[in-house]
C-alpha cells in the first residue's frame, strides 16, 4: 500500500458509537475520489494523506467540512473536483497551487470567476457552469495560464424558452494557452466566438454541445481560424437557425472527427469531409437527413488514412454503404455500424469478415 498513488472510495459512513482507526501508510497517495462519505469519515481521511495533489469531493458537503479540507491541503492541492456553492469561494481561492478545477454542478457569475482568476495564477484547467446573468465572458482573460476550458449552461434556456434566450459575449475574452476549449448549452452572440477563437491562437481540440447558432457560417468561419492546427473537432446536437454556409479551408491537421445528432446539409457535410483529408477517426450519428450512401462513399473515397469509422443510428443507409467500406477503407482497423436497420445480415457478415478489423455491427 506504501506506493499507491489513486485511491477510490464510496459509500463510507460512520455510526455515531463507532471509532475510526487505521495503521495503513498511505503517504504516496496523490489523488482522492470520494463519493457518498459521511463528512466525519471524510475529514478523518484527509488527514491521512499529507501529500494528497488532487481531490474529487462528494456531493452536499457541509461548509465547516470544506473549510477543514482547504485548510490542511491548502499548500499541496493541485486538482480539485466538487459541487460548488457561493460560500466556497473564500476558501476556493486560498487554494493557491490549483491547476484544475472541475464543478460538477453549480452556477459563477462574473464576479467569482474574476476571483478565482485573480487569486490562482496556476490555473490550467476549469469545468464550470454559467449563472444565468453572466453574460460576458471577458473574465476569462484573467486566466493567464488556462490550457483546457469547460462551459456548461443548462439546455433548458436553449430550447424550451426561447423568448428568454441568454446569450454569452466572448468577444473581448482570450487565453493565448488555450489548447482544449468545450462548450454545453451555450449561445454565443454573433462573430463573437470568432473573436475569442482569433484572441486565442492555439486551440487544437474543440466540443460544441447542445449550442444555439444563428448559421453553419458562423461556426465554420471560427473554425476555419484553425484549419491547418486543429487536430480534433465535435459538433452534437447543435441547433443551427439558419443553413446558410461557406467552407473554402482545408483543415489539414485534424485527425479526429465526431457529429451527433446535428441537422447539417448533406452538401455542407461532403464538402467538410472532401476538405479533411487527414482524418484517421470519424463518427457520424444519429443524422438521418444527412448520413446516406453517398455521403459514405465521399468519406471512403477521400479519407484514405481513416482507421476508425463509426456510423451509428441510421435507418438511411444500405448493402452499397458496406461495399463502400469494403472496396475503399483500406486502412480501417475499427468499425462501428450499430443500430443501421437497412443494413441485410449478409451484408453484417461482410463487415465481420474483413480482416485486421476490429467490427461492432
Amino acid at each position: 500500500m506504501e506506493s499507491l498513488k489513486s485511491l477510490q472510495l464510496a459509500n463510507l459512513n460512520q455510526s455515531k458509537s463507532s471509532r475510526l482507526a487505521v495503521n495503513l501508510a498511505m503517504t504516496d497517495v496523490e489523488c482522492l475520489i470520494l463519493s457518498s462519505i459521511s463528512g466525519d469519515i471524510l475529514t478523518f481521511l484527509v488527514s491521512l494523506f499529507p501529500q494528497l495533489k488532487r481531490i474529487d469531493l462528494p456531493a452536499a458537503l457541509d461548509a465547516n467540512k470544506f473549510t477543514n479540507i482547504v485548510h490542511f491541503l491548502k499548500e499541496s492541492l493541485e486538482g480539485l473536483t466538487l459541487d460548488y456553492e457561493p460560500t466556497m469561494l473564500k476558501e476556493i481561492i486560498q487554494l493557491k497551487q490549483l491547476t484544475h478545477f472541475t464543478a460538477r454542478e453549480g452556477d459563477f457569475s462574473n464576479k467569482d470567476l474574476i476571483e478565482i482568476g485573480k487569486a490562482l495564477p496556476k490555473l490550467k484547467s476549469i469545468s464550470f457552469c454559467l449563472s444565468m446573468e453572466t453574460t460576458s465572458l471577458a473574465c476569462l482573460s484573467t486566466m493567464n495560464e488556462l490550457e483546457c476550458l469547460s462551459l456548461k449552461a443548462s439546455t433548458y434556456y436553449c430550447y424550451k424558452r426561447s423568448n428568454e434566450k441568454i446569450v454569452r459575449d466572448f468577444t473581448v475574452a482570450k487565453n493565448l494557452k488555450l489548447i482544449n476549449f468545450k462548450l454545453s448549452g451555450i449561445i454565443p452572440t454573433s462573430d463573437s466566438l470568432y473573436k475569442y477563437f482569433d484572441n486565442s491562437p492555439n486551440i487544437v481540440d474543440i466540443g460544441l454541445f447542445y449550442c444555439t447558432f444563428n448559421s453553419w457560417l458562423d461556426i465554420f468561419e471560427a473554425l476555419e481560424l484553425f484549419c491547418a492546427t486543429l487536430q480534433r473537432l465535435e459538433l452534437h446536437s447543435l441547433h443551427v437557425e439558419n443553413t446558410h454556409d461557406r467552407l473554402t479551408e482545408y483543415f489539414d491537421g485534424l485527425k479526429c472527427l465526431k457529429i451527433y445528432g446535428c441537422d447539417m446539409p448533406k452538401k455542407l457535410l461532403i464538402k467538410f469531409i472532401r476538405l479533411c483529408p487527414q482524418l484517421e477517426e470519424i463518427q457520424l450519428s444519429a443524422m438521418d437527413k444527412t448520413l446516406n450512401d453517398e455521403v459514405v462513399l465521399v468519406l471512403c473515397q477521400n479519407l484514405k488514412q481513416l482507421e476508425r469509422m463509426s456510423l451509428n443510428n441510421s435507418f438511411i443507409l444500405t448493402d452499397q454503404s458496406v461495399d463502400y467500406i469494403v472496396e475503399h477503407c483500406h486502412a480501417l482497423k475499427q468499425l462501428n455500424v450499430q443500430k443501421c436497420y437497412n443494413l441485410s445480415a449478409e451484408a453484417k457478415n461482410k463487415l465481420k469478415s474483413l480482416k485486421n478489423v476490429r467490427c461492432v455491427v
